[in-house]
């Protein structure tokens, strides 16, 4: 099964992870897989993905976000509550 993530990429769901793929590509890359590229549809299914900026947990891409959660994962939230925490003390030190 294919279908369009977001206005610039699609993926590909006949493997165990699935594939992303820019909208340029028509066919999957997957080895053996014969998907091609979905028609453009009018609605597009906006999938929640992790809040973390930096996160690349998906193959180089921001991860699908889990069930419930801001966060792909427990990493992807620590870093990012470190991150906060380094933000929050950089601006009391140059208030100061």
């Amino acid at each position: 099964m294919v279908k369009w993530i977001d206005e610039d990429h699609w993926i590909c769901e006949n493997h165990f992870k699935s594939v992303r793929m820019y909208k340029s590509v028509g066919q999957c890359e997957g080895i053996g897989c014969t998907a091609v590229r979905p028609r453009k549809s009018v609605t597009v299914i906006r999938e929640p993905y992790c809040s973390w900026f930096k996160c690349r947990e998906d193959n180089g891409f921001r991860a699908r976000a889990r069930k419930g959660s801001k966060y792909c994962n427990d990493k992807c939230r620590k870093a990012f509550a470190r991150h906060r925490y380094a933000e929050k003390k950089r601006r009391q030190k140059s208030k100061v």
